[in-house]
């Protein structure tokens, strides 16, 4: 008779000890932080893995969860774990893996805080905890040993605040309630204040930028934190003064939502890349005429026509309106691709709204801008490509915009005219007719050399007009829907010489 099949939580607290242990990896700054995410790997014979995962508390709750993958292959692995954060994790030795965990288990033992209830399967997928593993000094709880209840919210753990009450008592423990954890280190991946860092600039191009550190801080209280911006607000241009303290903290970076999660993760791999000289040098583009052009460029509010203005708002008011009656949870189109991804169900409806506004080059733009990054729009992108291509001689930034479209999507049929930009290498050449660029142009440029960049994998300049956009005061959806294929390219070449940066991490 056949032998019935083991469930995967049957196999575990049985089986899975017989399989070799493989990989186990944790948080770069768990030591710092106290904090700890564990991975530990066990390989079965048609080489697939599974990965008991434990989040470890130890300042004094323990493991606070865990949970098992099972029969994973390596890319599943690494496309459930560490897609989003790959620069988070070093690999580790099974010994310290293991202290990790008991260490943790056993100080918050100590105050009859128990462990996650999974820990009775996935405890199984580590060794067992005998002399045979060799003991290691792991520090848990503050600098004096006493245990730190550290919550999110006033609410939190409330069972645990009254036994630590009794034992070690009132005066013997720390509660503390924030977003970031009292024992972190304030910036692990901060650079030394550059005794270059205080060169004048001109006062009235850069006063306002003259304070930014390595980490994009411009030293405003409320102006670095992750938890200063409500979610849903984090976007390519405020990622850029986050600070490295929280870029760091997974726990933090995982309450995001996914676009954040992605602006965050190209922030950190920029300043991976930016911390070790060896991976390539960036133009300092404070230093350039570009950003000098950029600070001086007018917004749309003084450049474009006082009727457009008013137009382009009461425009988003109608389809704010469109998008209500639709039971549409977008109520700004502002929110980039979203609002026309929604919109799939009434296209004709927004191309019939789109009938009155074919001169109005914002409104031209943000719907082009959304709708090309959406597939089975073709008629809507139809419509708008022949509207910017004559609207493009009255406003240029649409012929670049057009242009940075042909380099997204090869299949994209554009008016040669604008072929010169290609070789462009700054804003005036871009627009040699103008004597004043404005806010949209210069927008427009820095996201096709962005993209052009991004085409011949030069990952330098990519930066640098990524950046450049990032000091622009409004998003363009052209440089956010860069981020993926950017922060794919910083992957792989951050992979290629893992090596440097992981000696920069470890001298921090």
């Amino acid at each position: 008779m056949k032998q019935p099949q083991l469930s995967p939580k049957k196999y575990i607290e049985t089986k899975v000890r017989n399989l070799p242990l493989h990989k186990c990896y944790v948080n770069y700054d768990w030591a710092e932080g106290k904090i700890a995410d564990v991975f530990v790997m066990r390989k079965h014979p048609n080489g697939n893995l599974t990965i008991g995962v434990y989040l470890v508390d130890l300042l004094c709750l323990g493991i606070k969860d865990t949970f098992f993958m099972f029969n994973y292959t390596e890319e599943e692995m690494k496309e459930k774990l560490f897609k989003k954060s790959p620069f988070m994790f070093k690999e580790i030795d099974y010994t310290t893996a293991h202290n990790i965990v008991y260490a943790g288990r056993d100080y918050a033992l100590d105050f009859d805080i128990h462990p996650h209830k999974d820990f009775a399967t996935t405890k199984f997928i580590l060794e067992e905890d005998t002399d045979k593993i060799p003991l290691m000094d792991i520090e848990v709880g503050d600098k004096n040993g006493n245990p730190i209840l550290w919550v999110h919210e006033a609410n939190q753990y409330l069972d645990v605040y009254a036994k630590l009450m009794k034992n070690p008592g009132k005066d013997n423990f720390t509660y503390f309630i924030g977003a970031s954890s009292p024992a972190m280190l304030s910036h692990l991946l901060d650079q030394e204040d550059d005794e270059n860092e205080a060169e004048n600039h001109d006062e009235n191009d850069y006063s306002e930028y003259e304070n930014l550190d390595a980490d994009g801080n411009d030293g405003k209280a409320n102006s670095s934190r992750i938890e200063d911006y409500p979610l849903g607000t984090i976007n390519y241009i405020n990622a850029s003064f986050i600070s490295g303290e929280d870029l760091i903290n997974h726990y933090l970076i995982s309450t995001r939502t996914l676009k954040e999660q992605n602006f965050l993760g190209l922030e950190l791999s920029i300043r991976l890349y930016l911390n070790v000289p060896d991976l390539g040098g960036i133009p300092d583009f404070y230093e350039s005429n570009d950003f000098a052009l950029a600070l001086a460029a007018p917004n749309a509010a003084f450049w474009l026509p006082e009727n457009l203005v008013s137009e382009t708002q009461e425009f988003f008011e109608k389809y704010t309106l469109l998008a209500k009656r639709h039971n549409l949870s977008s109520s700004n189109f502002d929110n980039e691709t979203e609002a026309v991804d929604s919109g799939a169900l009434y296209i004709d409806e927004i191309i019939d709204l789109l009938k009155d506004y074919t001169e109005n080059p914002m409104i031209l733009f943000s719907m082009f801008g959304a709708a090309i990054f959406n597939e089975g729009y073709k008629s809507l992108v139809d419509l708008l490509v022949a509207h910017l291509e004559k609207q493009a001689d009255r406003f240029p930034f649409l012929g670049v915009v057009l242009a940075t479209a042909s380099l997204i999507n090869k299949d994209f049929q554009y008016n040669q005219q604008f072929a010169y930009l290609a070789t462009c290498n700054g804003l005036k050449e871009a627009y040699p007719s103008k004597d004043e660029i404005n806010e949209m142009e210069v927008s427009a440029f820095f996201a096709f050399k962005l993209w052009q960049a991004i085409q011949v994998i030069d990952l330098s300049k990519a930066i640098y007009y990524y950046q450049l956009s990032a000091a622009m005061d409004s998003t363009n959806v052209f440089v956010s829907q860069a981020v993926f294929p950017l922060a794919t390219l910083l992957k792989q070449h951050l992979e290629k010489n893992e090596h440097l940066f992981n000696n920069i991490l470890e001298k921090k």
